[in-house]
C-alpha cells in the first residue's frame, strides 16, 4: 500500500511538472508573439532595407538608339517613390515588359467572404492597375512615359501576365523578390524574410471560381484564393516600339533609362 501511495504521489508530481512546463511554454510564446508584432513596423523597415534594398545604377552615359531584346532591363515610372525596373520578356512588333520585382501585396478580389472571384476582367485589381487614381497616378508615371505604353488586346495600359505568357520563361527567371518599399508599406503583420514571394497571374483556376493561378517562391505555379492579401502584384506592359533612345547598359545593375531625364 505504501509503495502504491508513493507511486501515486510521483505520478501526481510528474503531472504537475508537465502542466507547469506547458503553461510556461504558452506564456513564453505569447510574450514572443507580442514583442514581435508590437515592433512589427520597425522590424519590417529594418528587414526590408537589409534584404531588399536596390543597388541598381539607372541610366548614365551617352544616349543612343537601342533595339530592346529579351532580358534587357529598363526603368520606367515609379511606385511608392521607387523606380520601377521592367524586364523584357518578349519582343516582336512591340516589346512585352514585366516588372522585375513585386511592387506591392494586394488582393485580386478583396471580397467580404474572404474568398473572392477569380474573374480578372471584373476584378478590383485590374481596375486599380488601370486607374489614374491608382497605379497610373501622375505620381507614378509622366505623360511621356505613358505615351510609350501600348494597350493590350483588352484595352488595358497595365495588366497581369497570364500563366501562358509566363510558361516560356524559366522557373528561375519567374521568381520575383519584392521591392524595399513593397515590404515597408505592407499593412499586414506578415514578415517577408524570404528572398522570393508569390505573385498573381491573370489566369483563373478551372476547378473553382474563387482561386487564381499564382507564381510561387520556386517559380512554379499554384493556386491561391482571390482574396489573398499576401500575394504580390508584378504587372506587365507593352511598349509602342521596341527601339528607343536610351542611356545605360540594360543590365540588372545598370538598367536603361529614357534619354532627357524623363524617367522618375
Amino acid at each position: 500500500v505504501r509503495r502504491q501511495r508513493q507511486m501515486c504521489i510521483r505520478d501526481s508530481l510528474g503531472g504537475e511538472t508537465v502542466k507547469k512546463a506547458f503553461r510556461a511554454a504558452v506564456v513564453a510564446a505569447a510574450i514572443l508573439f507580442a514583442l514581435t508584432f508590437i515592433g512589427s513596423a520597425k522590424l519590417k523597415d529594418e528587414s526590408a532595407h537589409l534584404l531588399f534594398s536596390s543597388s541598381a545604377d539607372i541610366g548614365g552615359g551617352a544616349a543612343r538608339e537601342i533595339r530592346l531584346k529579351k532580358g534587357d532591363r529598363i526603368a520606367l515610372g515609379s511606385y511608392l517613390g521607387e523606380p520601377i525596373i521592367w524586364r523584357v520578356i518578349d519582343t516582336g512588333d512591340t516589346a512585352l515588359l514585366m516588372s522585375e520585382k513585386v511592387l506591392c501585396f494586394k488582393a485580386f478580389d478583396p471580397s467580404e467572404d474572404d474568398i473572392g472571384s477569380s474573374d480578372y476582367f471584373t476584378s478590383p485589381l485590374r481596375a486599380w492597375l488601370n486607374s489614374r487614381d491608382g497605379f497610373l497616378s501622375t505620381d507614378n508615371f509622366s505623360a511621356a512615359e505613358l505615351a510609350l505604353i501600348s494597350a493590350d488586346k483588352n484595352g488595358d495600359t497595365v495588366f497581369l501576365p497570364s500563366k501562358d505568357m509566363l510558361k516560356n520563361i524559366s522557373a528561375a527567371d519567374r521568381r520575383k523578390s519584392p521591392t524595399e518599399q513593397c515590404v515597408k508599406n505592407d499593412a499586414s503583420r506578415y514578415f517577408v524574410l524570404r528572398r522570393y514571394c508569390w505573385y498573381w497571374t491573370s489566369s483563373p483556376v478551372s476547378t473553382n471560381q474563387s482561386s487564381v493561378a499564382a507564381v510561387t517562391t520556386t517559380g512554379g505555379f499554384y493556386k491561391t484564393l482571390a482574396a489573398d492579401e499576401l500575394c504580390g502584384v508584378c504587372p506587365a506592359i507593352y511598349l509602342r516600339a521596341d527601339t528607343l533612345t536610351l542611356c545605360g547598359s540594360g543590365a540588372a545593375e545598370n538598367p536603361y533609362a529614357l534619354a532627357g531625364g524623363e524617367q522618375r
